[in-house]
């Protein structure tokens, strides 16, 4: 207030309000400030962006407000502010809100900018004036004794249609706004201040001070509005209620919500207001003692000082006050302690400020809270006086509670809802034993049948009911007299019971409760198997575990057993098999299964089946826990549950194999052969899993002692195997499974392989011994069987135990293995042949040794045989010892092979000499013999297969062989070197030791082998092997054709090697054309071709052509004229060639017609020669173009001979010399140099001098003429073919044809050039169609032709037409004369008079052009030709004759294309399907091309006249500027020229789709339409279908060209663009952070919100969206783009918040 002091300060200048309103008189601020002060002053700021503000203007209210101004509101609807000040106490001419102190004034836009509004009786009835005085006293009232009242709160209503305003002496007034009438008003005392109690928990703070400032806490410090009839009200107390604008009514109730006193309120929203509440806590301050402290030492000085607290003087009298104040002023004066007041004990002040949030809420709610709350007894309250669920308090408690027998008593017992209960007692598990097992037993009480009967007859409402009544008090269960009594009654009582209830049809309430009173039977079941596994009562007290026991009542029986079992507790698995036998004992055998396998037998013995001795099966003692209740028997079980669970099919799934050991009934009924399986089974399975042998020889020697048979097998096999595991220490890990599979012998491998060679005598005895034994009483003769096997496997490899083994035998020590000699000698026997390793023969000699020498008498019938075979095994070891001793070790089996083998034998013997003569240091000749004698006694003793001259033959080669030319003589004294030959006067031993010498034949053929050897082996002809080879064929003195032939072959390697070539001696032999060797020899040097002599020598050497010598001379002579003609030695070619001829070798013919056909070769008659022969004997495809050869060479002379007689004319001779005849010319050889010019050059030269017609065309005739006798004189079949080709003539032409030959006819008529060129320079371009003068009259449209005759003035043209025939002529003639390819010279002929006569007579030009051997030279001249109307006609009408004349499929239409009209021809042949050649199909592609260019030209022309700048040529020629022409005549508004564009498109095949798009990017960006005219008219034209179906370019194009030209701000043209791209179903980058939906549902919202936004900046990358936002925020729209907020996107990637925005606006507006 103005000028009021409080607390000795100045509040005057306090602001009283802020206020924030929109500012809308400039657009570049956004929001106007109100900052009001306690004095009456106003101060306004504009305000935009963060910092940005400007003061606007003052206004000072202390006029009409004398004692300032406290409070204000401004009302938006109304534009009013409204002021709350003090109350007048003038009652003259004022209404009752400007006596209440409240004011209302309208907002200006210019100065005074505010003006207060008064009622019609203020502004009639003035009122008096004040004096002086008054004016002071209202001015300062310091003076005034009595208190005003004042407005200290106000605020407006939502719907701003009223005001409710707060007095600070507590009264609360209602106002109707604007007019600000007086519609409720409450004092204090009729605010109902007791319809609510004290908050007795939090004033107790505060009371205090309350009181000792007599402030009432019933007055209201805040108030706001919760609706527009509802208000708000905030006490000091702390009390907040919602009251009624009628009443004051609290809808809250009978009691309010407290608070903290003196709460502050705000504005509600959304069903709930938010309550400002600050919590004081005061407490003492204890003094610390610190070192320094000033009062501490005043404490000391005056230790007589009381300290008293701060609030005492608070509570004194009047008395005491006074006393007190007169003892501070005598301390004062006196400075006496007597009189020193007691000091004042600080206090500390903690200040919690909370914000709490208090929402509408439900009775259903508030009770959800309370429990949640814990606060039950007032959850309890509500739920009775609103009729809630009590179980719900109940239910909470429970679920608090440990579920103690105590907790089942106070809470369960109280919940009244079935499904609940039997629920929780099936899923708690307390944690006590005790309790556990009354919550069950108390689930069990209520699923009786009494239970049962009241669902049937809908008696219970779901309720759960007890059913254990007590009816049978009468009775003492203890006393056994009535316990039968009592048991027959129940039983009574229970048949009852069950004849009420219908089991074949109950409903689905009666089988749940079935279903769990069987399981409260299962889980009590569970836990007293529990309680025995813990040990019984008093141990499971201590040791229950509610979270095991959970987990093991859930489980089937039969896991559980199975889990049991595998963990290996044996004493929990006996007391399942006794007490749930029923369920498990079916499965007793795969249970005894998952018994750990590392676990002995033994310790789980007691659950091992057994059979007495007479092979029955012992069952097991079953127990039962309790009756069977009746829920549990037939056939109310199977109605509960019709399928009964197979309790132990997991067994089954893990283990399949484990199914044949399942029973259904109890163990008495297993099978005996079931329980032998399953023993053998598991033993295997034990084995197999943990390589416990010796478990598994448990297992089995268990089921021995408890009688079970066929178990000594497997038995055996574990024995064998726990020696080879613990004894044999074998490392390969041997399972049972693998071992049973192996064979007997096998096994005795497995078990001896790991002994060492010093126990191996030992292990013989230890295991090899018992394990035969063992083998002997399963199989008889096993025991022998067995050793034989093992022995000779070993022998294989090594004989050192198998002797270790003979020699036991040899000196008796031990227990013998071997039993008798004979077994003995066929061991030794078999040992020795089995041997494969050729370095123990020593061995092999040693256990010979151990046989016993052959006795008088005979051991058996047997044994004579086997001293027969020991006698050849002697034998054989000799022939072993021999080999040996020449390095050549083998087997004894090896030798008895090959005793019957000649092949073998021999190679052994051919090994022996071999090895020998290839030693490094060479045997001397007493060796040599000793070799022989060496072979001849393995020939005597063992190989008797081999004769003595084979062993003479064999060791003969081998010293042949021998590569040593001193050895190589030993073995000429053992040939017979020549036919007949004398016998030797001297000899040498060798010679004398040999005897008689080998036959002159078998020496030949000796030699020739060894020989033959020698030379493949050789590598070149410098290798020593040829030369040894030499030696060898040299023992021979008198050589046979063999010995021969390979002399001659190593002469041709040297003769070859002097050619220079290198081949491998071998390639020579094996060569099967051996020509090719001499062509080698012929092309190896540039020059060699010429050395016929040594080439036919080599080739005699080779044995080529032995038989024919004319064939091999030819043969050589054809590679040689060859090589001369690939050296361009043509000389020498033609000599090799008349060879060929003169010998009358046909194959050459082919080098003849080379030569003959080579243009470099100037001899024509010795070519025409050379292609005679080659006529005679060439293949029959040949014949024609030899032919045509021969006949160019036949012109080729007439030609010489022609220009000879040219020259003589030019030079006036008149003579002939004699010597230049046809028949001279046709018999000589020329041969010109290299210097001189040819006969044809010359004859070209010669006639491009002629320039007279007369001299041309005589040369021409002349040519016709020798053409015609040289036809005369030839063959028919020569005659033939010259006459069916025009090529043979193709020679003489080219040398006389000269580029413009044709003109000298012109030149001839005496025709200026010059006044021809004028005629036919005219209509050159072919813009008038010309004819002949002759049809002048008949054709219409058309022009005379100015070459041709004129018939009006009856004279010739300038230019004489027959100029243009002669020109003609002369070509027809040399066409006529010449060969094919002149043809192209005559078309170029025909097709430039066709340029030249076309613009002057049109029939005769396309006449020039149907003459041209190839049509596509007429392409030339169409291209020629400018691209108009007359020009592509002709050529349309041109190609259109072609077809029509040519193909096939036309022949019918060949006579009537001449005389019918040009269109018709053309779209006849347009018309045709033309299929049949490439030709046909190319002159249809060119008739078509010029049709569609034509048809092109007519719409340039028609492009033309709409006077568009169109280009007729360049449409008609370039495909692209048609292209854009005709986009761009899309982009247009009239109908016209869009229909043509569309027309044309589809014409030329444009896509319509490119139309339509340009068409839309024009309405878009130029065509200057707005949105909805460009809607309109894209669904007028209907080019949206065809545009979505190519939905991806759709996209690609209106963001490319489209989006860029809209304006940000054209929010409509926007919403359009993105409407558009909602139909295109593609995804891309952009699409995933907003689609074209997303972006059309955000401009729906702005485009009326906030028009002036600029969207694209909006949504771009490069720009702050904020920024762009805040250019456009206002007090209107600010909420609804904070709404918005999280649909834009920011730059970041992510998108914007509402506090983002808001914050932006806050800054805005203050800043």
């Amino acid at each position: 207030m103005a000028g009021t002091v409080i607390g000795g300060s100045d509040i005057s200048n306090t602001v009283a309000a802020v206020i924030f309103t929109d500012y809308k008189h400039d657009t570049s601020w956004q929001f106007q400030l109100l900052v009001i002060y306690c004095n009456g002053f106003l101060m306004s700021y504009r305000i935009t962006g963060i910092s940005d503000h400007k003061l606007s203007h003052t206004y000072n209210f202390s006029e009409h407000c004398p004692q300032g101004v406290s409070t204000a509101a401004y009302d938006t609807k109304h534009k009013l502010l409204i002021l709350g000040g003090s109350c007048l106490s003038e009652n003259y001419g004022v209404q009752e809100a400007t006596r209440q102190g409240i004011t209302a004034w309208r907002v200006l836009s210019d100065y005074p900018y505010y003006k207060l509004l008064t009622s019609l009786s203020e502004d009639i009835e003035q009122r008096p004036g004040r004096s002086f005085l008054q004016k002071i006293t209202k001015m300062y009232p310091y003076g005034r004794t009595e208190k005003s009242d004042f407005v200290y709160r106000m605020s407006l209503s939502p719907d701003g249609a009223r005001l409710v305003t707060v007095h600070c002496s507590g009264n609360l007034a209602l106002w109707q706004v604007p007019s600000l009438r007086l519609e409720k008003d409450w004092e204090l005392s009729n605010q109902l201040p007791d319809s609510h109690s004290k908050n007795q928990t939090k004033t107790i703070s505060s009371s205090a001070t309350a009181n000792k400032q007599n402030i009432n806490e019933d007055i209201i410090v805040d108030v706001t509005w919760w609706s527009p009839e509802t208000i708000i009200l905030a006490r000091i107390s702390g009390a907040v209620t919602l009251s009624s604008c009628k009443s004051l009514q609290n809808l809250l109730g009978q009691s309010c919500e407290w608070f903290e006193p003196s709460p502050q309120l705000a504005l509600a929203y959304n069903g709930s207001f938010l309550v400002l509440e600050c919590e004081s806590l005061v407490s003492k301050r204890k003094r610390r003692l610190v070192s320094g402290d000033s009062q501490i030492g005043e404490m000391m000085l005056h230790p007589k000082v009381e300290e008293v607290d701060e609030d005492e003087d608070e509570e004194l009298n009047f008395m005491k006050k006074c006393t007190t104040y007169l003892k501070d002023a005598l301390y004062f004066v006196t400075d006496m302690e007597t009189f020193r007041p007691p000091r004042k004990r600080q206090k500390l002040i903690n200040k919690t400020y909370r914000l709490v949030s208090l929402k509408s809420t439900t009775p259903e709610q508030l009770y959800a809270r309370r429990i949640d709350d814990e606060e039950y007894g007032e959850a309890l309250a509500l739920a009775k006086a609103y009729h809630l669920d009590c179980d719900l308090v109940y239910q909470r408690q429970w679920w608090k509670s440990n579920s103690s027998v105590a907790a089942i008593q106070d809470y369960l017992s109280k919940i009244s809802k079935r499904s609940w209960v039997l629920h929780e007692c099936l899923e708690r598990v307390p944690d006590h034993i005790d309790a556990a097992r009354d919550l069950l037993l108390y689930g069990l009480r209520g699923t009786d049948l009494e239970a049962l009967v009241a669902i049937s007859s809908s008696e219970d409402d779901g309720k759960f009911m007890l059913c254990d009544t007590d009816e049978y008090g009468d009775l003492d269960p203890y006393n056994e007299d009535n316990a039968e009594q009592l048991k027959m009654r129940k039983e009574e009582n229970r048949q009852q019971l069950l004849a009420k209830v219908d089991f074949r049809n109950l409903t689905l309430q009666q089988i749940q409760l079935c279903q769990a009173r069987q399981k409260f039977l299962k889980y009590l079941d569970c836990l007293s198997l529990y309680e025995m596994m813990l040990g019984g009562a008093c141990e499971a007290e201590e040791l229950f575990d509610s979270k095991y026991f959970q987990d093991f009542r859930q489980k089937n029986i039969v896991q559980s057993t199975v889990e049991f079992a595998r963990s290996g507790d044996v004493s929990v698995v006996e007391i399942l098999f006794t007490f749930l036998g029923k369920y498990v004992l079916p499965h007793w055998l795969p249970v005894l299964c998952n018994f750990p396998e590392t676990m002995s037998p033994r310790d789980y013995r007691s659950l091992l089946p057994k059979m007495e001795k007479d092979g029955t099966v012992v069952g097991r003692m079953l127990k039962t826990l309790r009756e069977s209740d009746w829920c549990e028997l037939e056939p109310y079980r199977s109605a509960i549950n019709p399928t009964v669970p197979d309790l132990g099919a997991f067994l089954y799934e893990e283990d399949p194999d484990l199914l044949q050991f399942r029973v259904e009934e109890n163990a008495a009924h297993l099978l005996p052969a079931v329980i032998i399986n399953w023993y053998k089974f598991r033993a295997m399975q034990i084995e197999r899993l943990s390589c416990c042998v010796d478990n598994a020889l448990d297992l089995v020697q268990l089921g021995i002692d408890y009688n079970v048979k066929e178990l000594d097998i497997i038995r055996d096999d574990l024995l064998t195997l726990e020696v080879l595991v613990y004894e044999c220490g074998n490392n390969d890990t041997v399972s049972l499974e693998r071992y049973q599979q192996l064979e007997d012998i096998d096994r005795l491998h497995l078990l001896m392989r790991q002994s060492t060679d010093e126990m191996y005598v030992k292990n013989v005895q230890r295991w090899m011994v018992p394990f035969l034994k063992r083998c002997e009483k399963r199989k008889a003769k096993s025991f022998e069987k067995l050793l034989q096997q093992y022995m000779v496997t070993m022998a294989s490899s090594d004989l050192t135990r198998c002797l270790k083994i003979f020699q036991q035998f040899r000196e008796n020590a031990g227990q013998p293995v071997i039993i008798g000699n004979d077994q003995l000698m066929r061991l030794v026997l078999e040992c020795l042949y089995a041997c494969e390793r050729t370095d123990q023969l020593s061995l092999a000699f040693t256990i010979f040794r151990c046989i016993p020498p052959k006795g008088p008498v005979p051991a058996s019938s047997n044994t004579p045989a086997l001293y027969l075979q020991v006698e050849a095994l002697e034998d054989q070891l000799t022939v072993a010892a021999i080999l040996q001793k020449y390095n050549f070790p083998t087997t004894v089996r090896n030798i008895q092979k090959i005793e019957n083998l000649p092949a073998d034998a021999k190679a052994l013997f051919v090994r022996l000499t071999r090895s020998a003569s290839r030693r490094q240091e060479p045997m001397t000749e007493l060796e040599w013999i000793q070799l022989l004698r060496d072979m001849l006694k393995l020939h005597t003793s063992e190989f008797r297969c081999v004769t003595t001259e084979e062993c003479y033959v064999i060791f003969a080669e081998g010293l042949l062989s021998s590569g040593r030319k001193e050895i190589i003589r030993l073995a000429g004294g053992m040939l017979e070197t020549s036919k007949g030959s004398a016998k030797k006067t001297s000899v040498t031993l060798f010679e004398e030791f040999i005897g008689l010498p080998l036959s002159y034949k078998i020496s030949s053929e000796l030699v020739v082998r060894v020989a033959r050897s020698y030379f493949d082996s050789a590598a070149d002809l410098s290798d020593s092997s040829i030369e040894i080879a030499h030696f060898c064929l040299k023992l021979v003195s008198e050589p046979s054709g063999a010995v021969r032939e390979e002399l001659d072959i190593i002469t041709a390697l040297s003769l070859l090697d002097q050619f220079g070539i290198a081949l491998l001696p071998v390639n020579i032999r094996i060569c099967q054309d051996r020509l090719r060797l001499v062509e080698q020899a012929v092309t190896s040097q540039p020059d060699a071709y010429k050395d016929f002599e040594a080439l036919l020598r080599l080739a005699h050497l080779l044995r080529l052509c032995e038989d024919d010598k004319q064939m091999q001379k030819g043969k050589v002579l054809n590679l040689m004229a060859k090589a001369a003609y690939t050296n361009d030695d043509f000389g020498s070619c033609f000599r090799f060639c008349q060879q060929i001829m003169e010998v009358g070798f046909a194959a050459g013919w082919e080098i003849c017609k080379q030569l003959g056909q080579c243009d470099a070769y100037s001899n024509v008659a010795a070519k025409v020669m050379l292609i005679s022969f080659a006529l005679i004997h060439c293949s029959v495809e040949q014949i024609a173009p030899l032919l045509k050869a021969k006949g160019v060479l036949e012109i080729e002379s007439l030609a010489l001979r022609f220009k000879k007689q040219g020259g003589e004319e030019r030079e006036g001779s008149s003579s002939r010399d004699g010597s230049s005849s046809r028949e001279g010319s046709q018999t000589r050889v020329i041969d010109e140099g290299e210097n001189s010019k040819s006969a044809e050059v010359k004859f070209k030269e010669n006639l491009s001098k002629l320039d007279k017609p007369d001299i041309a065309t005589r040369t021409l005739k002349q040519t016709k003429d020798m053409t015609k006798q040289v036809l005369q004189t030839t063959t028919d079949t020569t005659k033939h073919m010259l006459v069916s080709t025009t090529s043979t003539t193709k020679a003489l032409y080219d040398k006389i044809i000269v580029g413009d030959w044709w003109k000298a006819p012109t030149r001839l008529f005496g025709l200026s050039e010059s006044s021809t060129e004028d005629v036919l320079l005219e209509n050159l371009d072919c813009l008038k169609q010309v004819c002949h003068p002759f049809y002048e009259t008949v054709m219409m449209d058309c022009t005379s032709s100015r070459s041709q005759i004129d018939y009006q003035k009856y004279r010739l043209p300038e230019m004489k037409s027959f100029a243009l025939n002669a020109i003609l002529h002369e070509a027809v003639n040399a066409a006529e004369t010449i060969v094919t390819d002149t043809a192209q010279a005559t078309d170029q002929v025909l097709l430039q008079l066709a340029e030249q006569i076309l613009s002057q007579d049109t029939a005769l030009g396309i006449a020039y052009l149907l003459s041209l051997t190839k049509h596509d030279f007429a392409d030339e001249l169409f291209a020629k030709l400018p691209s108009t109307c007359l020009p592509l006609q002709i050529a349309a009408y041109f190609y259109a004759l072609l077809i029509c004349t040519e193909c096939e499929s036309a022949l019918a239409r060949k006579d009537k294309a001449f005389v019918r009209n040009p269109a018709d021809v053309i779209k006849t042949a347009l018309g045709m399907n033309l299929s049949e050649t490439a030709s046909c199909n190319a002159l249809a592609a060119k008739l078509k091309y010029y049709d569609n260019m034509l048809s092109d030209f007519r719409q340039a022309k028609m492009l033309q006249e709409i006077d568009k700048g169109v280009n007729i040529s360049r449409f008609t020629s370039d495909a692209e500027y048609k292209k854009e022409t005709i986009l761009g005549l899309a982009m247009c508004f009239e109908p016209g020229l869009y229909d043509m564009a569309v027309f044309l498109a589809k014409q030329y095949n444009i896509p319509l789709w490119e139309v339509y798009m340009n068409h839309v990017e024009f309405l878009f960006t130029d065509s200057g339409l707005t949105t909805v005219e460009i809607d309109a008219r894209v669904n007028s034209l209907n080019i949206l279908p065809t545009l979505l179906s190519q939905p991806q370019r759709l996209h690609d194009r209106m963001k490319t060209y489209v989006f860029p030209s809209i304006h940000g701000m054209d929010h409509s043209r926007l919403l359009y663009y993105y409407r558009l791209l909602e139909m295109c179903p593609i995804h891309d980058e952009e699409q995933k952070v907003m689609n074209a939906a997303a972006h059309i549902k955000l401009l729906k919202r702005i485009k009326p919100a906030a028009p002036g936004l600029d969207y694209k900046k909006l949504i771009s990358d490069s720009v702050c969206q904020l920024n762009v936002l805040e250019s456009v925020l206002t007090a209107n729209n600010v909420h609804v783009l904070a709404k918005l907020a999280s649909k834009l996107p920011s730059g970041s990637g992510g998108f914007l918040t509402s506090s983002d925005v808001f914050c932006r606006w806050a800054v805005k507006l203050f800043f």
